[in-house]
């Protein structure tokens, strides 16, 4: 005849009904200590099958000191609250690119930046800015490229994706330059060289050559000799050709 012990040892579940909770059934261990053991349906734990708490029955799941958090219902039943820089399920990683849905606006491709809040950068396709490629406004989101006083002007779309609005006396892409012969086309007319007066407006004079004067070297001796009632020549000594003409008023 078999001892009850012996019954207990060889068949312990059928003879202690209810010992596994919640849709766990129970499974014989023979010689082992307490000679039986749960297999809990998914979401319950502990040796009964009681709990539906993971965290406290299970190891930590989360490295880096992350902390784990209970979801009783919802697979995998807990969440990892990560440190900062760290990412995953299981705080396992720092890329954070790999791990998060791409910040990046516009086409803009996410760089990990470990240890280094916010630990990405985005790579901005041409004409988009801010940290994440958000804006195609340039200025506010540039250093001003204009010097002496220009202004910044946005022009999505357009290569630079700017443009300087200048200060009078000053030119050229960025207004670094005073030089207006330089960055202008000439004004001067019959072969006149233009000069640059830096700073003095209308911030250039133009050198006459061959006879003619007026501002823009537009103006010939022929209209001097042809209009002597209201102009006075101004002979060049050299040539004594007409350079000027003053009109009385």
């Amino acid at each position: 005849m078999v001892s009850n012990k012996n019954v207990f040892r060889v068949a312990y579940c059928p003879n202690n009904p209810n010992l596994c909770q919640n849709g766990g059934s129970c499974v014989n261990t023979p010689g082992q200590d307490p000679y039986y053991r749960c297999n809990c349906i998914p979401g319950y734990f502990d040796n009964a099958c009681s709990s539906d708490e993971y965290c406290p029955n299970n190891d930590n799941p989360c490295q880096n000191d992350g902390s784990c958090e209970n979801t009783p219902g919802t697979d995998p039943y807990f969440q990892c609250n990560c440190k900062p820089g760290y990412f995953y399920v299981t705080c396992s990683s720092d890329e954070y690119c790999s791990n998060n849905p791409n910040p990046c606006q516009n086409s803009g491709s996410c760089e990990n930046t470990p240890k280094q809040d916010p630990y990405f950068r985005c790579n901005c396709e041409s004409g988009f800015y801010d940290n994440i490629c958000s804006s195609d406004q340039y200025c506010p989101n540039n250093g001003n490229p204009c010097q002496n006083g220009g202004s910044c002007v946005n022009m999505p779309e357009t290569d630079p994706y700017y443009k300087c609005t200048c200060i009078p006396g000053y030119f050229n892409d960025t207004c670094s330059s005073d030089d207006y012969c330089e960055h202008n086309a000439n004004p001067c007319l019959n072969g006149g060289r233009c000069i640059s007066t830096h700073g003095i407006h209308p911030y250039f004079e133009c050198d006459c050559v061959g006879g003619y004067f007026g501002d823009f070297c537009s103006d010939d001796r022929k209209y001097c000799s042809s209009n002597l009632v209201q102009c006075v020549k101004e002979l060049d000594s050299r040539t004594n050709t007409c350079n000027k003409c003053y009109c009385f008023t």
